[in-house]
């Protein structure tokens, strides 16, 4: 961590609760808008990177995946125990 981020995060800390969420919540706006300000494209270009890369993962069987059906039998399972 950058001694400037450090230093923020320390005033951060010292802040009431009220105050840290009023500082969250302005923040969660900015990153939202710096978000928004992305264009399709480069959402699109990222999700192909995303997709080539998990590709790369699968075909180099450098990964252990698990089956769909196993993971939504656990999670029926979970549900049903609730």
């Amino acid at each position: 961590m950058n001694e400037r981020v450090k230093a923020i995060l320390d005033d951060a800390r010292r802040l009431t609760t009220a105050e840290r969420q009023e500082l969250f919540e302005l923040l969660e706006i900015e990153f939202d808008r710096e978000a928004a300000d992305a264009s399709a494209g480069e959402i699109a270009a990222a999700w192909m990177r995303e997709i080539e890369l998990r590709s790369e993962r699968a075909d180099s069987r450098s990964e252990v995946f698990t089956p769909a059906e196993s993971v939504l039998a656990r999670m029926q399972n979970r549900l049903a125990r609730k």
